[in-house]
This record gives structure tokens, sequence and C-alpha cells, in this order.
């Protein structure tokens, strides 16, 4: 068995990191992770966002989650508002 063999490790961790590379242009869906109800929108058409900033908060199973900007961009459009109810997927606002 005189071969070389060379094997790469990888996380989940390094996955999430070359996800997030390659969403630097382009329009981006900012979407529900679980059916729930909008709480507070956070932004509007217009606004500037950077990476870590709040756009909406949805509250699902008694708990409240803030989606987040993962990028920086400009707010396009904000498809919900407060007190709708959303599903899992469901686009809440787009960047640009």
């Amino acid at each position: 068995m005189a071969g070389d063999l060379r094997l790469k490790s990888a996380t989940p961790r390094d996955a999430s990191r070359k996800s997030r590379a390659t969403l630097g242009t382009g329009r981006q869906n900012v979407n529900a992770h679980m059916p729930g109800k909008v709480v507070r929108v956070l932004v509007r058409e217009g606004d500037a966002v950077e990476p870590g900033s709040g756009l909406v908060v949805v509250e699902a199973m008694k708990m409240q989650n803030e989606m987040k900007a993962t990028r920086s961009g400009r707010v396009v459009e904000v498809r919900v508002r407060d007190g709708d109810t959303v599903v899992a997927g469901e686009a809440l606002v787009v960047l640009e």
C-alpha cells in the first residue's frame, strides 16, 4: 500500500465561512428560519445595513429571534409588517 493518501478535514464552520464569502453582491433574501409571528420590523426600504444589523424580530415558540444581515447592503424590499404570520423559508427582507 504505497500511495499518497491525504485527508482533508472540514467542519460545518468552514462551509459557513465559504457561503458567507459568496454573499458579496447581488440580491439576497433574508428568510424566516421557522414559522412564527413578526414582532417588529427594524428597517425600512432604502436603509443601509452592515453585517449583524437587526432586520426583523420573529417570535417562534415563545422566543424572539432577530433576523440579521449577513453582509453590508441596502434594503430593497421589506415583505412583512408587524403582526404578520410567516412560514419557514419565507422571504422577510431583500438586500442588495
